[in-house]
């Protein structure tokens, strides 16, 4: 994956992309064909996908969301009696 380098897609992705300075067309066209032409690079960043995406599956968001909006319900209710 090949993403803009902001603090948010760092935060999201860690190591699991390849980022690009985004006024850079230039750095964009390089990390693309690094992506194309280094095997080994492709590889790493395929795998570290994988493990990002292992950890925010095992993560549970939906648990945590619907918890929030449990308690959400519970106080809207206990505020209209």
């Amino acid at each position: 994956m090949i993403i803009s380098d902001i603090p948010g897609h760092r935060e999201q992705m860690g190591e699991a992309a390849l980022y690009f300075d985004m006024v850079s067309a230039d750095e964009l066209a390089q990390k693309m064909m690094t992506t194309l032409l280094e095997l080994e690079e492709l590889s790493r960043s395929i795998r570290a996908q994988k493990e990002l995406k292992v950890d925010i599956v095992s993560r549970s968001y939906i648990d945590d969301i619907t918890k929030i909006f449990e308690e959400l319900k519970r106080i809207i209710k206990a505020a209209g009696s």
